[in-house]
């Protein structure tokens, strides 16, 4: 006869039993790892937030413009440094006024003052040999010493970008041309013609400018110029006057003024 197996209390086991039985024991591990398998969720969408977060705060957007200088008036002091120079080292002060027309063309007036200092490349020396640094004042037989500079120009800032540091902060700049003309004072040689007076003389120039803007009103510029003018000499036969460049380096800080336009 064959062998039967029995179940409990000596039944035969039926398979609705046996399902029963497997789903109870398997129901307190699979209840008890909801609790776990819910933390490990929500610990996944925290880092996802917190890394969303942490990226947009870092690298904010940076299309477009933040500031339009399109029928703005722009006002600006200024400081500037001669360069190459023979006798004299300039240093002038002075205003500069734009306004912007059009977002990459305007018209500009300045007018500046220079202070002269002896360049360091000259010197002078005595009956004994002795040589030092002269006195400005005693410089009077050559050419390069300024006063007054006005004139009228244009400028023209096509070129418009923007620089990431360390993506935290993002800079605006623009740079461009200038050109323009006006007049200039200097002095003439004493032994030229006019004898050691200031005189006015014709002049233009021309340029490069470059602004790095801090806001959607303030700015600092930067230009780089070569003044041309005719001046007086010491006489050298026929000659009694020759072209010369002034080399000048221009900071300023630019104040915009009104709302400004994209059209």
């Amino acid at each position: 006869m064959r062998p039967r197996l029995s179940g409990l209390f000596g039944m035969n086991p039926h398979p609705l039993a046996l399902a029963l039985t497997a789903v109870a024991l398997a129901a307190p591990l699979t209840l008890g790892s909801l609790p776990a398998l819910a933390q490990i969720s929500e610990a996944g969408e925290d880092v996802e937030r917190i890394q969303t977060v942490k990226l947009e705060d870092k690298i904010p957007p940076v299309s477009g413009r933040i500031f339009f200088k399109q029928r703005r008036f722009e006002l600006s002091p200024t400081v500037d440094f001669s360069f190459g120079d023979a006798f004299f080292q300039k240093i002038g002060v002075g205003l500069k006024g734009d306004y912007h027309f059009l977002e990459t063309l305007s018209v500009t007036a300045h007018f500046l003052y220079n202070f002269n200092l002896t360049s360091s490349s000259v010197s002078v020396c005595d009956v004994d040999g002795a040589c030092g640094s002269p006195e400005v004042d005693s410089l009077t037989n050559v050419p390069g010493k300024l006063g007054l500079m006005a004139g009228l120009g244009v400028a023209w800032t096509p070129l418009y970008g923007k620089l990431s540091l360390m993506a935290e902060k993002v800079l605006h700049f623009d740079f461009g041309l200038t050109l323009g003309g006006g007049v200039i004072q200097y002095m003439a040689p004493e032994n030229s013609e006019f004898e050691g007076v200031n005189k006015f003389a014709p002049t233009g120039h021309v340029g490069l400018l470059f602004r790095l803007v801090f806001t959607d009103s303030i700015a600092m510029r930067f230009e780089l110029k070569d003044y041309i003018y005719s001046g007086a000499t010491v006489q050298l036969g026929n000659s009694t006057s020759k072209i010369e460049n002034q080399i000048m380096f221009e900071i300023g800080l630019s104040f915009f003024l009104g709302a400004g336009s994209e059209d």
